[in-house]
């Protein structure tokens, strides 16, 4: 669990420890390469690493703060409220995949490092963990871990740029350098978005 990123062999090795959670991320992008008939809370039943819960990032989002964006950093109540869900606490170690390999977990990865809990991304995702000969459940989800205490998480905002920020940016010298990772044709705009409405 190094630098953001797990490997396979070592999720095997400490699956089922105390302190460690698997989440999975998993969300399609619809009219993509990344779009599927099926719903994402939907696949991780049918099938996933064992012992994983299901993280909504549609679901779980500050969507008062820009209602035409979807997938901002969800409030800290928000936040709080759906680790506790998922048996996270501030000290407990996550290990978020998605169903894709390496798609929409590098999200939650962002998210749970906004405010303060240490995770890491399976590498390759629930693909490369069945691929490897791991045991993939499934039959329907078993009961859910056991709710965290409730607790504070070290929330840092800076870690999301909002629209002020772009336009303060703008305005600036520019020593901080802006990078957006969109396909190339996205930016140019010359290819459609994925999603009505966006632009």
């Amino acid at each position: 669990m190094r630098n953001g990123l797990a490997s396979v062999a070592w999720l095997a090795e400490r699956l089922g420890q105390a302190n460690l959670r698997v989440v999975d991320a998993t969300w399609f992008l619809p009219s993509s390469p990344f779009a599927s008939p099926v719903a994402a809370r939907t696949a991780h039943a049918a099938a996933r690493v064992p012992g994983s819960t299901f993280w909504d990032l549609d679901e779980v989002s500050d969507a008062a703060a820009a209602p035409s964006t979807p997938h901002n950093l969800p409030t800290p109540a928000q936040f709080a409220a759906e680790a506790r869900r998922h048996g996270i606490a501030p000290d407990t170690r996550v290990v978020c995949y998605d169903q894709l390999g390496v798609f929409s977990a590098p999200r939650l990865w962002h998210t749970l490092r906004a405010f303060g809990v240490e995770a890491a991304v399976l590498d390759g995702g629930l693909p490369a963990w069945a691929a490897a000969g791991h045991a993939v459940e499934r039959a329907e989800p078993a009961v859910e871990p056991a709710a965290a205490p409730a607790a504070d998480f070290a929330y840092s905002g800076e870690l999301q740029w909002r629209l002020g920020d772009v336009e303060a940016w703008l305005a600036s010298d520019r020593t901080v350098q802006l990078v957006d990772a969109r396909p190339a044709g996205r930016f140019r705009g010359t290819a459609p978005e994925p999603r009505a409405g966006c632009r």
